[in-house]
């Protein structure tokens, strides 16, 4: 069974397949010599496409945690809560801040 590298393994022959090139390498020699594609090192020697991939937060993280705080004390007084009644709890919250979002309805 053919098992792909790590991330980690892929992020580290990425590092060196870059600086590579960045010292004469061309392109299709470093992506042979560490199993990436051309592409993938072109983009990331040119500094394009390399923030954050998906869809931004809703919520801060501080928001989160406060939330995620509640639906613990809830569970902890023994009123568990179904995955329906947590999205009206976020939306209610999002609704007092004034923020709307397109994946919970009205």
């Amino acid at each position: 069974m053919n098992k792909s590298p790590s991330s980690r393994a892929v992020g580290e022959n990425l590092v060196k397949a870059v600086a590579d090139v960045k010292a004469g390498l061309s392109y299709r020699k470093a992506a042979e010599k560490y199993g990436i594609s051309k592409s993938t090192i072109e983009r990331y020697t040119k500094g394009r496409h390399t923030g954050k991939f998906g869809r931004p937060y809703v919520l801060h993280e501080e928001d989160e945690n406060i939330l995620t705080d509640c639906i613990e004390i809830s569970s902890d007084w023994g009123f568990p809560l179904t995955a329906f009644d947590i999205c009206l709890i976020v939306k209610s919250f999002l609704d007092q801040k004034g923020m709307k979002e397109k994946k919970i309805p009205e």
